[in-house]
């Protein structure tokens, strides 16, 4: 994994962060795309705190210059087993690679602090941007979910991947 720029971190979520991730969430549609069934729209601060209140989910903010510019959680699955969920960042930061710095710092954490073993994850297909960033990582895909949510009369086919520090460390040899 490479380095993120130093003005970067990865710090546990406040009541702070949730209440400005609720203003990057203004539709249903990338509500939908962003934590798929998990919560109503329009999402509320109760929504949210109630699900990081589960015991299994840890929340953080991508803060860089102490400002706020993603958020993303590790949600434990198994021994060893976490998964990368509902990631974002903020639409006046999309574009300058933030959200590839957001996905390596949980990466990192997963596996320094937290002994991952395999780390999972789920995107929708037509979600081009992230599948780019995750499989640019290392993530490959093993499972598809044809027609997996609908909105408007549109479905989503969901992908599954996955990542292994193992298969990083043969992807260097």
């Amino acid at each position: 994994m490479t380095h993120n720029p130093p003005d970067v971190t990865l710090v546990p979520c406040t009541r702070e962060h949730l209440t400005q991730l609720l203003g990057w969430i203004d539709s249903a549609a990338l509500n939908l795309q962003w934590a798929g069934p998990t919560f109503d729209y329009p999402l509320t601060l109760e929504q949210l705190t109630r699900h990081l209140a589960q015991p299994a989910v840890r929340g953080f903010a991508l803060l860089q210059a102490g400002r706020m510019v993603g958020y993303g959680e590790l949600v434990l699955c198994g021994a060893g087993e976490y998964r990368l969920c509902r990631i974002l960042i903020g639409p006046d930061w999309r574009g300058q690679g933030l959200g590839r710095c957001l996905v390596q710092s949980l990466m990192t954490l997963a596996c320094r602090t937290l002994e991952a073993r395999c780390l999972t994850l789920a995107v929708f297909s037509h979600n081009r941007a992230a599948l780019a960033c995750y499989q640019g990582l290392g993530f490959e895909p093993y499972a598809e979910e044809p027609a997996a949510c609908e909105l408007a009369g549109e479905s989503w086919d969901l992908l599954r991947l996955a990542w292994t520090p193992a298969s990083e460390q043969a992807a260097a040899q």
